[in-house]
């Protein structure tokens, strides 16, 4: 209940995990061309591909690995960058936050992680956001805004709720007001709100919703510094970058609207990040590929023919869960990893707090964490993975053993929060990106997450899998 991200709760994807753990089909062991094979055997075929890299700096070697909050994980591709300076380490994810990061570096000008505070929320608006079931800081939100709807005896003030959206979702259902719309006219709807808040971005809502606009602004005016705009995660950059210039001519950034520093790896878009690495392999540039998580074979983008190109590195190893899926077919090398309940991890939440992850269970089969296989690759083979988020705390943190032995009390390693960022909207660069307004298109096609299976990675989970839909 203490942690601030969770205040003690979970989300349906967190308590379906754990049948994960005892899935029959996770990847038990390490093997080559479908025979089992040791750990070791593994890391003797391994580094004197590795030391023939190191004469290369790396040049040969691509990682392709999920974005990750993970203090452990950025420390050791640091790692890997330093040892193979010439690497590529590249990103995917297929349903990212790369928009929203896209949208904080145009409307501010740099790299920034955005998160809200709901509990000082008046008004809150959603742009085609399921803000209280969807996103890494759901659980919390949900609870913020609950906590503001309870009428009690001396205070009867509620938070009021609009959404506009463009098919049904959680948060929408509880909207004291909602308006749909299609996905072609979101845009539209966002400029016409900007320019009634005084963003000074072109744009006028169409006759039958000027009424509606003209409301929603006067009630935002009207709640400046305790009103909030939020923009969907699948949503453009261009949209994002609008909601946060609202914001910002709100006067709700330092109040609703909290920015730090960055907490990902990386900050860039995960799809030109996988392009880069496909365009390396067309063009015999990789001797190596390693793959940590995912699965882009299922899951990239099909006009990349990731597949296809994935044949042409020499030496392809799969670090996954799953025992034979559609990217480990494809590989040599297959290394199974420990479940998040077998290993010692770290993790950022949505608001930046460090959370130690503590294991509960001896691993069930021969695998090891996704940090010491890159450990490994960095040049720290043998090393334990608590050693390793040991040693990201003591070495690059400075923390004592006293304090270290407190986070592991609490699960939470306060004193290691990101820095408060002070930023302005930069109001031209959010009218550049946004252009000239556009007439709404006749026909509109939206590609969503399942409510239940993600873009597919819980698709053997069979918890999830008798999980009702939210709206049927």
């Amino acid at each position: 209940p203490d942690h601030p991200s969770s205040l003690g709760a979970s989300d349906l994807f967190d308590q379906a995990s754990i049948l994960g753990l005892y899935d029959p089909d996770r990847s038990q062991t390490v093997t080559y061309l479908e025979s089992p094979r040791s750990w070791e055997a593994f890391v003797g075929d391994l580094q004197p591909k590795l030391a023939a890299q190191e004469g290369l700096r790396g040049a040969g070697l691509r990682i392709l690995v999920e974005n990750s909050s993970s203090p452990t994980t950025i420390a050791q591709l640091d790692r890997i960058r330093e040892r193979f300076p010439e690497a590529g380490i590249h990103f995917w994810d297929p349903a990212g936050l790369d928009n929203a990061r896209a949208g904080a570096r145009i409307a501010l000008g740099q790299p920034a992680h955005v998160h809200f505070d709901l509990a000082r929320a008046d008004i809150v608006v959603t742009l085609d956001a399921d803000l209280l079931t969807d996103g890494p800081g759901a659980v919390r939100y949900a609870r913020d805004f609950a906590a503001r709807r309870r009428v009690v005896e001396d205070d009867h003030h509620m938070n009021r709720l609009y959404s506009i959206e463009s098919t049904p979702t959680n948060t929408g259902t509880l909207a004291d007001h909602r308006l749909s719309v299609s996905p072609a006219q979101l845009e539209g709807f966002a400029r016409a709100l900007a320019s009634a808040v005084g963003v000074g971005v072109p744009g006028r809502a169409t006759a039958e919703l000027e009424p509606w606009l003209q409301a929603l602004a006067r009630d935002l005016q009207a709640h400046r510094g305790r009103s909030l705009v939020v923009a969907g995660d699948h949503c453009p950059p261009e949209l994002h970058a609008l909601a946060l210039a609202i914001n910002g001519a709100l006067g709700n950034f330092g109040e609703t609207v909290l920015l730090t520093e960055p907490v990902m790896a990386h900050e860039g878009s995960g799809v030109d990040s996988l392009r880069d690495l496909v365009s390396d392999l067309d063009a015999g540039r990789v001797d190596m590929l390693v793959m940590v998580g995912g699965n882009p074979a299922y899951d990239a983008p099909a006009d990349l023919n990731f597949v296809e190109s994935l044949q042409k590195a020499e030496t392809r190893i799969r670090v996954g869960r799953q025992a034979g899926d559609e990217t480990g077919r494809w590989c040599q090398w297959q290394v199974p990893v420990s479940h998040w309940l077998e290993a010692w991890g770290d993790i950022r939440s949505h608001d930046g707090t460090v959370s130690l992850v503590q294991p509960l269970i001896e691993p069930l089969y021969r695998t090891r964490s996704a940090d010491q296989v890159l450990a490994t690759i960095g040049g720290d083979e043998g090393t334990s993975d608590y050693d390793l988020v040991r040693s990201t705390w003591f070495d690059g943190f400075g923390v004592t053993e006293k304090q270290w032995r407190r986070w592991l009390h609490d699960g939470i390693a306060d004193a290691a929060d990101p820095v408060a960022v002070t930023a302005s909207v930069d109001a031209a660069a959010v009218r550049e990106a946004a252009g000239p307004p556009g007439g709404a298109a006749s026909l509109s096609v939206s590609f969503r997450p399942d409510p239940t299976i993600g873009t597919g990675e819980w698709a053997n989970n069979g918890w999830l899998q008798e999980c009702p839909k939210p709206h049927t």
